[in-house]
This record gives C-alpha cells, sequence and structure tokens, in this order.
C-alpha cells in the first residue's frame, strides 16, 4: 500500500496518475499558485485545468473549463503568438506542450456544442460597441450572466479586426461564423453597420436605457507614410489591403510588391501577396531581423513562401512616371531606438540605392478610430480606463482593448474584455468596484531536476499546402487530432497542482508511482495487508 504522499514535496507534476495502472492517484488542478503558462496569458486561461481534465479522459469537462476561461478560444488557438508555450515548464525538459493546439481543440468542440439559450436575470440592457476580441469576449461574459447584450459594429458583418485585419490562412471566417452563430443563440443582439459619432452616440444610447456601455474599440485605421509619393496609385496600406482581400475585391496581384513594415501585420500583407500570386515580395523594415516586432513564426511562414527580407532600411522617395511607379528611393536606417529605448529612427544617408515594385503595401503602424469618444475619457493615445475594472472616467462606460493598451495581441483584448465585463457585472449589481483586484496569484517556482522527467515529443498540427478556393485562402495549419490533443496533455506537468491518494485501496504495491516520481514524494509500504489476499489461503492453525 502507499504509505504516504509528501505534499510539500509533490509538485502536480501528475507522473503518479499517469503511470499508475490501477488509477489510485488523481490531480487537483485549481490551488492557490498558478502556473507558469497561466500566469503568462494575458487571459489566464485555465490551462492547467483543462489539461487535467484531458488526463481523465473527459474531453466534455476540459471543452467546458476553455470555453468558460476563454470564449474565443477557438480564435486565440490559432492566431495567438502563445506566451504560455514561452513559459511552459516542459522547455526545460523537451520542449513546451502544445498548449496553443489544445486550446484550438477545445474552442473548436466547443463552437459546435449545442447552445443552451440563456435565461435573462437582469433587466438593465448594455450596450458593447465594436465585435472585435474585446467586444466579443465582453458580450459572451455578460451574456452568460443573464444580461441582455447589443453589439453595435460599424462593418456590415461582426467581427472587427478578427474578421477584416487577419487572412483566412490564419483565421477562416467559419471559424468567426461559428462564434457569432453561438453568441446569437446566448442572445446577443448585433447591429451592423452603426458607426459610432455618425450613426449614433453614446448618450443616445443612455436615453434608449442602456444601463453601461462597453467601447471595445480596435486599432483600425492605418498609419499613413511621410514619404514623397507614398499617397499616390499603386500605393496602398496594410489594412485597407488585408480588408480588401477578406472582401476579395482584391482575386489577385501581379508584379513585384514592396512591403513596408517590420510587425505582424507587414508579415500578413507579404504572405497575401505572395498567395495572390506577385512575382516577388520584399520586405523592408527600419528594425534590423533580430530587432523586427513580427513574431518568429510569422516571419518563418513568409520566408516559406519565398518572401525576401530587407532589414535596416526605409522608404525616402517613391518616383512616379505618370501612375505608374517607376523606382523606389531607399536608405539605410542605422538605428531604431534611442538609449532609452524609445522609437527614434537615425537614417544613414551616406547608405542609399533603389528598388523596382509595381506595388507598395505600407504596414507601419495602426491607430484607432475614436470619433464620438467623450473628451472626459481620451487620452493622449487613445481612451484611459483602469486597469482592473476597465471603467473610465465615465462610470457606465468601460473600455477595453487596442484603443486602452495600444496595438496589441488579441490574447490582450480578450483579457481586456473580461475585465470590463467583470467591471460592468460589479456596477450593475451595486457592488464596490474597489474590491475587484487585479490578478496576482503567486506562481509555482522553476521546475526541479526536469532531467527526472521522461522526455517526450511534441505533438504538431501538419502544415498544409498553399491553397485558395473562390478567391478565399485555405487554413495553413491542420488542428490536432483528438489522440494528439490527449497525447499532449499527458506531456503537461500540470505545475503547482497536488496529487491526491483518490483509491488507496486499489494498489496492489507494484512501487511505479514511488520510482518515477521525481521528487521523491511517495512511500510505498512493501506489505499491503498482514497476509495478502491474492496469495495461497492462511495457513491452518495447529
Amino acid at each position: 500500500m502507499i504509505r504516504s504522499l509528501d505534499q510539500e514535496k509533490c509538485i502536480g507534476c501528475g507522473t503518479c496518475m499517469k503511470s499508475c495502472p490501477l488509477d489510485v492517484f488523481r490531480v487537483h488542478a485549481l490551488p492557490a499558485v498558478a502556473s507558469p503558462c497561466s500566469a503568462a496569458c494575458p487571459i489566464h486561461n485555465n490551462i492547467r485545468g483543462y489539461h487535467a481534465a484531458l488526463q481523465l479522459g473527459s474531453v466534455e469537462q476540459a471543452v467546458a473549463l476553455s470555453w468558460k476561461s476563454n470564449p474565443l478560444a477557438a480564435v486565440t488557438g490559432r492566431v495567438c503568438p502563445h506566451f504560455c508555450e514561452a513559459k511552459c515548464s516542459r522547455n526545460s525538459v523537451d520542449s513546451a506542450v502544445n498548449i496553443g493546439g489544445i486550446e484550438r481543440f477545445l474552442g473548436d468542440r466547443a463552437l459546435e456544442a449545442p447552445t443552451e439559450p440563456v435565461k435573462k436575470k437582469h433587466v438593465a440592457p448594455v450596450a458593447v460597441v465594436g465585435s472585435g476580441p474585446a467586444g466579443l469576449t465582453c458580450a459572451a461574459e455578460l451574456a452568460r450572466e443573464g444580461f441582455s447584450v447589443t453589439v453595435f459594429e460599424a462593418q456590415e458583418e461582426p467581427g472587427g479586426m478578427l474578421r477584416y485585419g487577419i487572412p483566412e490562412y490564419r483565421l477562416p471566417a467559419e471559424v468567426l461564423t461559428k462564434l457569432i452563430e453561438k453568441l446569437h443563440a446566448m442572445g446577443v443582439h448585433f447591429r451592423c453597420g452603426q458607426r459610432l459619432g455618425s450613426d449614433f452616440q453614446l448618450e443616445q444610447l443612455k436615453k434608449q436605457g442602456y444601463k453601461a456601455v462597453m467601447l471595445g474599440l480596435g486599432a483600425g485605421v492605418a498609419r499613413r507614410s511621410p514619404a514623397e509619393g507614398a499617397d499616390g496609385a499603386q500605393v496602398m496600406y496594410g489594412l485597407e489591403f488585408l480588408q480588401a482581400v477578406r472582401t476579395r475585391t482584391i482575386r489577385e496581384v501581379s508584379g513585384k510588391a514592396l512591403v513596408v513594415g517590420g510587425g505582424d501585420v507587414a508579415m500578413d500583407v507579404a504572405q497575401s501577396l505572395a498567395r495572390l500570386g506577385a512575382e516577388s515580395v520584399l520586405v523592408a523594415s527600419l528594425e534590423s531581423e533580430g530587432e523586427m516586432p513580427a513574431f518568429r513564426h510569422n516571419i518563418e511562414d513568409a520566408r516559406r513562401l519565398g518572401v525576401r527580407f530587407s532589414p535596416s532600411s526605409s522608404v525616402r522617395k517613391i518616383v512616379r512616371d505618370g501612375d505608374r511607379i517607376a523606382e523606389i528611393d531607399m536608405m539605410r536606417c542605422a538605428s531604431v531606438f534611442d538609449a532609452q529605448g524609445r522609437f527614434a529612427p537615425v537614417m544613414d544617408e551616406a547608405t542609399t540605392w533603389t528598388e523596382n515594385a509595381d506595388l507598395v503595401v505600407f504596414a507601419i503602424g495602426q491607430a484607432c478610430d475614436l470619433t464620438g469618444v467623450p473628451q472626459d475619457v481620451l487620452t493622449r493615445r487613445g481612451m484611459a480606463a483602469d486597469d482592473v475594472t476597465g471603467q473610465t472616467a465615465i462610470p457606465w462606460i468601460f473600455a477595453a482593448g487596442d484603443a486602452v493598451t495600444g496595438p496589441s495581441s488579441v490574447a490582450s483584448a480578450v483579457g481586456g474584455g473580461k475585465r470590463a465585463a467583470n467591471g460592468i457585472l460589479t456596477y450593475l449589481r451595486g457592488g464596490d468596484m474597489s474590491l475587484l483586484k487585479a490578478w496576482d496569484m503567486p506562481v509555482t517556482p522553476e521546475l526541479e531536476s526536469p532531467e527526472k522527467h521522461k522526455r517526450v515529443t511534441r505533438e504538431e498540427g501538419r502544415l498544409l499546402p498553399v491553397a485558395s478556393e473562390d478567391g478565399h485562402f485555405m487554413e495553413l495549419y491542420a488542428g490536432l487530432r483528438h489522440e494528439q490533443v490527449l497525447g499532449e496533455s499527458f506531456r503537461c506537468l500540470t505545475c503547482g497542482s497536488k496529487a491526491n491518494i483518490e483509491h488507496p485501496d486499489d494498489c496492489m504495491t507494484c512501487f511505479g508511482c514511488e520510482m518515477g516520481c521525481p521528487t521523491g514524494a511517495i512511500y510505498v509500504d512493501p506489505i499491503k495487508e498482514d497476509w495478502p489476499k491474492a496469495l495461497a489461503p492462511l495457513p491452518e492453525s495447529d
């Protein structure tokens, strides 16, 4: 039998539960200590919780935990850079758990699951302005708490930057359609073609009976280039180009293309141009290759499509011959940031050259359209809102997303939407807003003795061939299969959990748990009973 399980030594890795042939152990995945992956996640997803459920084969429970933690898991599982994986303890053993792949699988399952209509428990209606990741998350959180929610969207279809700013090879339109349908089924209403400042004003919403408004305004306005000739024909800007591709206004491209910028929008533009048939695609960035702000996997995806890079480069002038681009005068960028890390490019005017291109697309940053936002809410760079509650200087107005944080990740916007929803819930219920505190759970320390854990190869989604159908890009990566998700979940060390002896009478004293425990937390007594029943009958007494 198992004599003891030392909780002080136990790190919750689940090795005992995974190796026990008789299912004696369980891992409790909700202690008061956060796993490193959850701490790194802007949403603070319950990663450990749904991985533990998968380890027990309970896909349904894992889907429920994922949906509760993040209603946009099908989206973030595809487009998030997965800060969680960078902090995964498994990195010190072999490689990070494929948290993004598991998240995508669970998110897709959640969207396919039947949706029970949510009973309305509150009479106070809430308006959400903007249907990007912050707005959709806030709407979902409020709807499942029984509030009546209406989302106002300026475009003709909901989704915001998710629909119009991210290429379909990263985020298929079908995923957004299923998400919107699920929110519809939960009772969320959508009013599209409604632009703040021209089609309605916030004070009008208040007069119509909305008790709170959440502004989830994304960075959907492209920053313009000051270069001479940048406003003429054959010059586009990143977001307008991506929107034209998503709406199939642009279906093919010919000739040479130059993309100016080093961020993820620039990488999306470059890959889209290559997929649409451009003869060649060159990306010119102010930053050196190591400084480029785009995530490394997006840069490598672009390289696979034949995209070339010209780092430390700046467009000085676009020389024209009528409406045609004759050539592009380039100049070397000596440095991008000053000694304090601030954006302050310094040009080397002695180093110049020319490039040839038939189309130039600038992707040099985004800003927010803040038309209609009250002056009391505005700052020099966007909107001011409380970091914890999302509440602005006007108590009934809340805000989240890029307009608050500046252009950031989808996961950051989802996290902001959740916090704003929690702030609205507290505000409308008459709660004390000051009692809401920032997420500050202690984090599990670095993994001890990683060499004692068995190395297991990471499961990956398959890279699919470049393909399109009726002007739509097909998805770049296939999702993990069911068996891959279960196998990958077993690689998770459920950091910060604690193992428990759930079924002690089932132990057959095989010593597997004691020998496999990397911290020596388990001690097995070699004698299960005074005279094990599995052996011969007790001898008769003289």
